[in-house]
């Protein structure tokens, strides 16, 4: 009797343990503690997010990432507009990524490669700039990005091009 209570025990401090490691280091697997989709969540304060804050800038938009996480690193970033829409200038901070990459169907991909730095959690970064041709009797201003890391999606958004 005296050695199941003595086993039962053990087991409740190692689980205890366990969970009390993964929300304290967290950076062993972000999957472990809640998901990486666009919902916000709360360890002590720190927001464990990535957003993108689009701006209308010289005559295009601008892509800014900011890396909120407690650990994920970004180091592949991907923007995809509607099929009606033509992507005509570009300026990116990493190299192009030809397999992600349709400007014509306005999609844009970029990639670090060799010692280019990605982006640190607790970073922000102006990623990408565009300018983009509305090729349709319908303007439709809605985009989609994803936020990879060795091409494994840590987060994904969508939003609505500035005027």
């Amino acid at each position: 009797m005296k050695t199941t209570k003595n086993i039962i025990a053990i087991t409740i401090f190692a689980i205890i343990s366990i969970l009390s490691s993964l929300i304290n280091n967290g950076c062993g697997n972000e999957n472990l503690i809640g998901n990486n989709n666009s919902e916000n969540r709360n360890f002590d304060m720190l927001v464990d997010s990535i957003t993108v804050d689009v701006t209308k800038q010289y005559g295009g938009y601008n892509f800014k990432l900011n890396n909120r996480t407690i650990c994920t690193i970004v180091n592949d970033f991907h923007v995809q507009f509607d099929t009606n829409v033509k992507i005509t200038e570009w300026s990116l901070a990493w190299q192009f990524d030809p397999n992600t990459t349709d400007l014509n169907k306005g999609k844009i991909g970029e990639k670090t490669v060799g010692n280019q730095p990605p982006v640190q959690p607790n970073q922000s970064r102006d990623l990408l700039w565009v300018k983009v041709q509305f090729c349709g009797k319908k303007v439709v201003k809605t985009y989609k990005w994803q936020a990879t890391k060795d091409g494994a999606v840590v987060q994904s958004g969508s939003g609505t091009l500035p005027d």
